[in-house]
């Protein structure tokens, strides 16, 4: 260099400017940056770009190398939006938007290092959760609704699909003879293609309303905005949308079908391959919920196992389900035979402890 035989080095991205690399970073997303080589989903890269865009604007970004140094700026934009009231999930999305693109900028040599790596997590604990709806509010929902709705809310509870999914499944999509959907990996959110089983009932509504339609079809109606149309749906049955149980809205349908699953005896592995998750936990521990009523029913079952005679009080056998070993009541004159038989068994046998007990309840 100091001959004149060779240049000096350049830095990194200074030759080249912020809206050329965005444009770039765009195009190899939307070919290949999904996963296993796939291409974005429409939704991830709608909001990749709506980010990118928005950090441009707030640290007013002109050349690739303006990015060098920007982790306090990037910070102070973080804090303004907490301040106005997004919550840590929101922020993480709008930190991923330009860490992700500076990752990217370092791969392809276009900076030395990432001006983001010290950037700290926020918390992402959502603020509410999704209530699980009861069987009896399901129903109320799919009496209340249109019967274009009403295939489509059928289709997500006994699917789990995602309302995008949904909205992208075609009549080309419909097994019926195997008895369910065919999912492709252009426009499922695990970038798989895969078989979701659907419910015989299901298979054969399906099968008459396909029969009206055209091979390029979308196999069910889903509305431009879902959640509004549930809102109403809801309002309509009667149904609180959101209750000290958490919310309700369109993914909760989602939640419902793997709870249902769950309650339906599926080990684990059933449940995480039903719901297409990437691991059991995420299926566990975020979607599958806990009813108050199945635990009631777990510990009644729990209980029989421990001391199978079901009684009202002390000692006192429930009327529709006479207790082996017990005499009959002997305020019923009905039972005055059987009771005498009773105690003639009872004497072959004789236990005087539990005898003497008997006679003081007679």
């Amino acid at each position: 260099m100091k001959l004149g035989y060779a240049p000096p080095p350049v830095p990194s991205g200074e030759d080249l400017s912020f809206r050329e690399a965005v444009e770039e970073y765009l195009a190899w997303g939307n070919t290949q940056g999904g996963r296993g080589g796939h291409p974005w989903g429409k939704g991830h890269a709608r909001m990749r770009k709506t980010y990118l865009e928005f950090w441009e604007e707030q640290l007013g970004l002109k050349e690739l190398a303006d990015l060098s140094g920007v982790l306090p700026r990037v910070e102070k934009v973080l804090r303004k939006l907490h301040r106005s009231g997004k919550t840590g999930k929101t922020l993480t999305n709008y930190a991923d938007g330009i860490a992700a693109f500076c990752d990217w900028c370092v791969k392809r040599g276009y900076l030395d290092s990432d001006p983001l790596r010290m950037l700290a997590a926020f918390d992402t604990t959502p603020q509410s959760t999704r209530r699980v709806l009861t069987s009896e509010e399901l129903e109320d929902i799919l009496e209340n609704c249109e019967p274009d709705r009403r295939l489509l809310y059928e289709l997500a509870i006994c699917t789990g699909l995602r309302a995008g999914e949904l909205a992208a499944l075609r009549k080309s999509h419909f097994d019926e003879g195997r008895g369910g959907l065919l999912l492709e990996a252009a426009w499922t959110k695990n970038r798989k293609p895969g078989f979701q089983p659907l419910p015989r009932w299901l298979v054969a509504r399906l099968s008459h309303h396909t029969e009206r339609m055209r091979r390029d079809d979308a196999l069910v109606y889903v509305p431009s905005h879902p959640a509004r149309e549930l809102d109403k749906d809801l309002k309509l049955a009667g149904i609180t949308k959101t209750t000290p149980e958490g919310k309700v809205d369109f993914h909760s349908f989602r939640a419902v079908y793997v709870t249902l699953v769950i309650e339906a005896g599926a080990t684990v592995k059933e449940a995480q391959s039903l719901a297409r998750h990437s691991t059991p936990d995420l299926t566990m521990n975020i979607y599958a919920q806990v009813r108050d009523s199945r635990l009631s029913d777990v510990v009644e079952t729990v209980g029989d196992r421990i001391h199978p005679e079901k009684t009202c009080g002390h000692f006192v056998a429930h009327p529709h389900q006479q207790p082996k070993g017990l005499p009959p009541k002997s305020s019923d004159a009905n039972n005055l035979v059987q009771m005498q038989e009773w105690w003639r068994r009872r004497e072959s046998n004789p236990r005087p402890e539990v005898r003497r007990h008997w006679l003081l309840r007679a």
